[in-house]
């Protein structure tokens, strides 16, 4: 590859989907001499731990609890999740579902998977079994997230599908999950509690008195995880000068 005289494109990101697709635009970028680089895995356990930290809130009704131990009031009404000895789903076993499988470990945990790429070699390791998504959903009582398709996996009939005691987590994507279908299953008692790490763009949707945590995406934005991300881009630009072809180039 010529690399004299090339620019170079770097996003601290993990993911091709966003931003790299969306406002790279890869392939023109590629044609009008700009190679692209992103920074895979840098974040992936901050996500993970995120993803945990976030289940552990929901299952044990964290903001509840705060609310009314910040107004000097004592405990009532409602009781928090046990999750040790129960199954977990994680849907996308990439770098971060498999960090998650790992965290969890201590909990005595069944541990479901789906991917529509498997890793047989590693679920057997782990002692994880791969199912369809109707029936990780049927069967966890925690569900989370880590898949990256460009399309809504959990809507209305998904959600049927789970317990009344079942957490769902989604610190991948907001447009995963039907969040309205989402909010209406937890307000009506269908659904235990759900967690998102994205800004909550309902405004028509209080969550006040819903088990309803979010966050405005920050699962990766710890002091490694950021440290990581800029020495992963700065390596792209000292790779281009000495003349080599980028490590992580996602417009080859």
């Amino acid at each position: 590859m010529a690399l004299s005289g090339k620019r170079v494109v770097v996003f601290a990101a993990s993911f091709l989907d966003a931003p790299v697709a969306g406002s790279a635009e890869s392939g023109k970028a590629r044609a009008s001499g700009v190679l692209v680089t992103n920074t895979p895995g840098a974040n992936a356990l901050p996500t993970a731990e995120w993803a945990v930290t976030t289940l552990f809130d929901v299952a044990g009704a964290r903001l509840f609890h705060h609310r009314r131990a910040a107004a000097g009031k004592p405990k009532s009404g409602t009781a928090r999740l046990d999750i040790s000895g129960k199954t977990l789903g994680v849907v996308g076993t990439g770098t971060i579902g498999k960090h998650v499988v790992d965290l969890m470990t201590g909990f005595n945990l069944r541990v479901l998977a789906y991917d529509p790429y498997p890793d047989n070699e590693w679920a057997r390791e782990k002692h994880v079994t791969y199912l369809d998504l109707p029936a990780v959903c049927e069967e966890a009582d925690f569900v989370t997230l880590h898949a990256s398709s460009p399309a809504t996996i959990i809507s209305s009939a998904e959600l049927s599908r789970m317990k009344s005691t079942t957490v769902l987590v989604n610190c991948a994507r907001g447009h995963l999950v039907d969040n309205r279908a989402a909010y209406e299953a937890v307000k009506t008692g269908k659904l235990c509690g759900y967690g998102l790490d994205e800004p909550w763009d309902h405004p028509d949707l209080p969550l006040e008195d819903v088990n309803i945590v979010v966050s405005p995406h920050v699962g990766s934005d710890t002091d490694h995880g950021k440290s990581q991300m800029r020495m992963m881009s700065a390596m792209s630009v000292v790779q281009l000068l000495e003349g080599q072809t980028p490590e992580h180039l996602v417009n080859s």
